[in-house]
């Protein structure tokens, strides 16, 4: 699915990073969009709640598999939008953010498309 023009921006800009297409299970591989790991989101997503190691800027990577099934998105339901979830990340996410809104807006809804038939 990569393949795709969308798809390859996806990879190009950094989504890939940390929304990784797959994950080696136990019996092969698991398609997720999700690397399960904890990241810094930046102040916007801090909702100050320590949970564990996880501090409140910290959110483990949101697998992106079914997301065409969900109307509201982010952990708390706030964005409505894919452009207003891209356009929350922050903190160590922020560059791949910028990348993003630096692409012409065809760019962007490719990678919108992609992300939304997932």
């Amino acid at each position: 699915m990569l393949g795709s023009h969308g798809g390859r921006l996806f990879a190009s800009v950094g989504c890939a990073k940390c929304h990784v297409p797959a994950l080696e299970g136990v019996n092969g591989e698991v398609r997720l969009y999700s690397d399960l790991l904890l990241h810094d989101m930046g102040p916007a997503l801090d909702d100050k709640i320590v949970q564990g190691d996880a501090i409140g800027a910290e959110w483990r990577t949101t697998p992106l598999v079914g997301i065409r099934l969900r109307q509201r998105y982010l952990h708390d339901g706030r964005a409505t939008t894919l452009r207003d979830t891209v356009f929350a990340h922050g903190g160590t996410a922020q560059i791949v953010r910028d990348r993003f809104f630096d692409l012409d807006e065809t760019d962007r809804q490719a990678i919108l498309d992609f992300v939304a038939k997932l």
